[in-house]
């Protein structure tokens, strides 16, 4: 009798642990207010509206439905949640080495790339569909003025150390 006692009397703060953490799917985006609300669908169809985004500072997105979302619910409570991170495996570049970074869109595909890729070596590559301005950045392509580079498809820019 006493160990189905403390599993009852345990079961509320279990519940609230594994309710903690969650994924969802984004349905909308609110980009109106001081902070990004968004409103997803979590477990078993679970509609969630008004969760606010965290944003890493300086850096501002605005995910596509259809993205996931990890959230912590604060004290297990489902109806205050903050999105801590929007994933969208569907336009991931898939094609970096091992510790670069690129900063990219859905219009990011293998066959027109569209990205601010950071890769081994120092290098910048910018690069962008028809029309846009691309190439690869290095020292050598700098004002000799101003320090700001000179960009367009033949330039190169590698930062010095």
């Amino acid at each position: 009798m006493l160990l189905n006692d403390l599993k009852r009397l345990i079961q509320p703060l279990r519940n609230k642990i594994f309710l903690l953490l969650g994924r969802a799917i984004l349905e909308a985006v609110k980009n109106t207010e001081l902070a990004q609300k968004i409103q997803v669908t979590a477990l078993n169809g679970e509609v969630i509206s008004d969760m606010e985004r965290f944003q890493e500072y300086g850096f501002e997105t605005y995910p596509l439905e259809g993205a996931e979302v990890a959230a912590i619910f604060l004290n297990g409570n489902r109806d205050h949640g903050i999105a801590i991170c929007v994933h969208d495996r569907r336009y991931r570049p898939q094609n970096l080495a091992e510790g670069e970074t690129a900063l990219y869109t859905d219009e990011d595909e293998p066959a027109q790339q569209h990205r601010v890729h950071l890769k081994r070596g120092q290098i910048i590559e910018l690069v962008g569909g028809a029309g846009a301005v691309g190439g690869v950045i290095t020292n050598q392509s700098l004002d000799p003025f101003t320090g700001n580079p000179h960009i367009d498809p033949s330039t190169k820019i590698k930062a010095s150390k």
